[in-house]
């Protein structure tokens, strides 16, 4: 196929030689040859007469879009409407058949250009598709190919080779229909023939030029301000240009508009934020919608009045600001000086140390990305410089756990307000420092705190100091209970306490102490001699060295003295049961006895409780003594004589007659009569013990049965008892 070159335009490298003030500069510069406008098109699809035509030519190189041309000589097929547009779009419905040859040019953006020459053919029969749609890569592709003449059904096949086959990821059925999904973009030709059911066969050349999905970007539009023009583009790649946009949802800003290139302008005329949706198509028929907004802002403003005072020396910090407009904003001095040591940043702070005392007027400028800008003058008044801030609390109070404290740290000089913290380490627990400088609260530990506090002037100096606070435990009396005490005997007792600030001062808070002792208020010892017996309910109070003070409600017991009130104990007899309790008073109840002397009769104990008792096994005359020891350990002692005299203990057998209710027993110191009755009334056991026996005495003894008429037997067997001699 001939092509025609004679618009190519050819770059040429070329060398520019300058000279200046008589030196010779020798500069190469080369122009790299730019890509052709290359027309891809094989070859135009041949039409049928009275069918519609459509044929779609493509372009490469260069930059799009492109604008198409019939260059002169061209003919085209006669037929309504057949003409070729300015977007190389071949169409109409030709009348007539024939071969027709055509020249067709292409001009991209930048008025580069290629053309190529084509044969058109128009017959009476053939295959009437004469262009595909695009298609778009990653995209569903669908197309039925169709034919005219002949004898139906047609089937449908891709001519190998010539010129090529189909784009990658589509197929063709035997019926005609091209469908899959595109996997590469660019045009793509190939040949199809259609073969009638009598075998006559008719081949078209076709093009299927795919594309990138069509996205669209820029719906974030820029910001725009009330009254000042405004423009700016809405954004599209991909697809195939020429891209069209039109506005499909909602509205933007009044007196704003968005036109077919996408592109919004006008000039707002009230504030607020406003979305959209707009559409853009591509000339390959993809079309996407996404939605879009514009803020409108008021006018750019400064919203900053007035600046503070500062002083010489002091650290200075102050910001502008400003609203409206477009950010980001940009400050400037434009008249006027700031006070020496200061300094202005394009954000709008302004910092630094002033050096010079006096009323600084100047005025600042705030300008929008916009090109809007805002001005404020201001007054800035810097005192001469002060005294450094210093604290002047050197030390603070101790505390203790438990118990509420309070205290405070002050400065000099500076600028007031001061503002306190802590700078390093910690607080006792449970205290805490108020900005004002006072620390209060109530610690709950004991320990030593070592902190450092910052006390800062309102103009920006600072000053620090170390403390050291102790928290002692919480006071606490330890003396839970008080010893008793005697009239009469010396009597010493000695408070105790633990925690707070040593040294403690006691004293009485209410009630008494026993008449005859005194408390000493620096020991807390109760010494003295107590004059009267009785409880005495006493509130002690001790005091530590920082004034924090607790009581405790205690009592006394003095008693009367101890002393053994049983003078003697009654005799007793050996063999018989005895028993003699020993009584005391005053002291401090319970007792406990004791034998501390001497030996108590063989038989006889003394319990604890003062309770002698037992069976005396010999006669004789003992000596001992005996100790009471009250519960608070007082001690009385008393020797006793006790005297156990004889006996004579007689027993017999039970009498076998009916109705005995009894027995009698006689005595005599001879043998045979007279006895002596000893028993009156009878005794009811076989067992009698006669007590009132002398010493180396002999005595006779005979016993009878009594009945319960008072019948009494005759006189049993005679017995025989020696008491021995002391």
């Amino acid at each position: 196929m001939k092509r025609d070159f004679s618009h190519a335009r050819v770059l040429l490298p070329w060398t520019v030689v300058l000279i200046l003030c008589s030196a010779a500069i020798q500069l190469s510069v080369a122009w790299a040859p730019q890509p052709a406008i290359q027309v891809l098109n094989s070859a135009l699809p041949s039409g049928v007469n009275g069918s519609a035509y459509q044929a779609k030519l493509y372009a490469s190189g260069g930059a799009g879009p492109y604008t198409w041309a019939l260059l002169p000589g061209s003919v085209l097929p006669t037929g309504t409407l057949f003409q070729f547009s300015a977007g190389g779009v071949l169409s109409g419905t030709p009348t007539t058949t024939g071969s027709y040859s055509i020249v067709v040019q292409a001009t991209d953006a930048n008025g580069r250009q290629g053309s190529r020459s084509y044969t058109l053919t128009i017959s009476n029969s053939g295959i009437t598709t004469t262009s595909l749609p695009s298609g778009v890569k990653g995209i569903a592709y669908n197309a039925t190919l169709a034919a005219t003449g002949g004898a139906a059904p047609y089937s449908w096949t891709i001519v190998p080779g010539q010129p090529g086959k189909l784009p990658s990821g589509l197929s063709m059925t035997s019926s005609g229909v091209i469908s899959g999904t595109p996997g590469m973009v660019g045009y793509q030709e190939f040949m199809v023939r259609a073969t009638d059911s009598r075998g006559q066969r008719f081949s078209q050349t076709l093009g299927i030029n795919t594309v990138m999905p069509l996205t669209v970007s820029g719906s974030s539009l820029p910001m725009g301000t009330i009254g000042r023009s405004y423009k700016s583009a809405l954004g599209a790649s991909g697809g195939q240009a020429p891209y069209t946009w039109k506005l499909v949802a909602g509205a933007p800003p009044s007196i704003i508009g968005v036109d077919t290139t996408g592109t919004v302008s006008g000039t707002p005329t009230v504030t607020g934020s406003y979305g959209f949706t707009v559409q853009a198509s591509d000339a390959s028929g993809q079309q996407v919608q996404t939605p879009a907004s514009i803020a409108i802002t008021g006018l750019l403003a400064i919203t900053t009045t007035s600046l503070p005072s500062g002083k010489v020396g002091a650290l200075y910090s102050a910001n502008v600001a400003a609203n409206g407009g477009l950010a980001p904003y940009s400050w400037n001095l434009t008249g006027g000086m700031l006070p020496p040591g200061l300094t202005l940043t394009t954000l709008g702070g302004i910092s630094g140390t002033p050096a010079t005392a006096g009323p600084f007027s100047f005025t600042l400028q705030v300008a929008d990305s916009g090109g809007g800008t805002s001005s404020q003058t201001y007054t800035v008044s810097i005192a001469a410089a002060t005294a450094p801030v210093v604290i002047t609390t050197t030390s603070l109070p101790n505390g203790t756990a438990g118990t509420a404290y309070s205290s405070s740290v002050s400065a000099t000089g500076g600028t007031s307000p001061y503002t306190w913290a802590v700078s390093a380490g910690a607080l006792p627990a449970g205290l805490v420092l108020s900005s004002g400088g006072g620390i209060s609260g109530t610690p709950s530990a004991a320990g030593s705190s070592t902190f450092a506090l910052k006390v800062t002037d309102s103009s920006g100096g600072t000053s620090s100091q170390t403390y050291t606070v102790s928290i002692a435990p919480g006071l606490v009396i330890m003396t839970t209970s008080l010893p008793s005490g005697y009239v009469g005997n010396a009597y010493s007792a000695t408070l105790a306490a633990s925690g707070g600030t040593t040294p403690y001062t006691w004293s009485i808070l209410s009630g008494l102490i026993p008449p005859g002792t005194s408390l000493t208020t620096t020991t807390g010892t109760i010494s003295g001699t107590p004059t009267s017996s009785g409880t005495y309910a006493v509130t002690v109070q001790v005091t530590d060295a920082v004034g924090h003070q607790i009581s405790a409600n205690l009592s006394i017991v003095v008693a009367a003295p101890l002393t053994i009130t049983s003078a003697s104990l009654p005799g007793g007899t050996g063999g018989v049961a005895y028993s003699a309790t020993l009584t005391a008073t005053g002291g401090t109840s319970p007792y406990s006895w004791s034998v501390t002397s001497g030996t108590l009769p063989a038989g006889v104990t003394l319990s604890t409780a003062g309770a002698l008792s037992g069976t005396p096994t010999n006669a004789g005359a003992y000596s001992f003594g005996i100790r009471v020891v009250d519960s608070i350990g007082a001690t009385a002692s008393q020797s006793y004589n006790l005297t156990i005299t004889h006996s004579v203990s007689l027993n017999w057998t039970a009498s076998t007659s009916t109705n005995v209710i009894g027995y009698n027993v006689y005595r005599a110191t001879q043998a045979g009569d007279p006895y002596t009755l000893l028993t009156s009334p009878p005794v009811a056991q076989t067992t009698y013990t006669d007590t009132a026996v002398q010493a180396g005495q002999t005595y006779y003894y005979v016993a009878t049965a009594v009945d319960n008429n008072n019948n009494e037997s005759p006189y049993s067997n005679q017995a025989q008892a020696v008491v021995p001699s002391p």
